[in-house]
């Protein structure tokens, strides 16, 4: 079985190290929750990082338009969707 240390011995110096830095920034009992996340889910642990970090600035993303849009937009036309959207969730 190829371990971790195998897989870094084939990476460049500068990519190992970048690798080793970022799992050092771990705490421990983080990196082993975020490993036992990963195999839950078929994932590498590095796959799942992708997929959280993607997650994480994707939602950023959506809340800094929505606060651009909030700020450029209308208060009472902003009341006005907020209340079609609730009669719709309503039916």
């Amino acid at each position: 079985m190829v371990t971790l240390k195998d897989k870094l011995a084939l990476l460049t110096p500068l990519r190992r190290a970048k690798i080793e830095a970022e799992a050092n920034r771990l705490q421990d009992d983080q990196h082993q929750r975020l490993k036992s996340m990963a195999e839950a889910r078929g994932l590498s642990l590095n796959k799942l990082l992708e997929q959280l970090s993607a997650q994480a600035l994707t939602e950023n993303d959506i809340e800094l338009r929505y606060r651009r849009l909030a700020a450029s937009g209308s208060i009472k036309r902003g009341l006005e969707l907020l209340d079609k959207l609730d009669q719709a969730d309503q039916r």
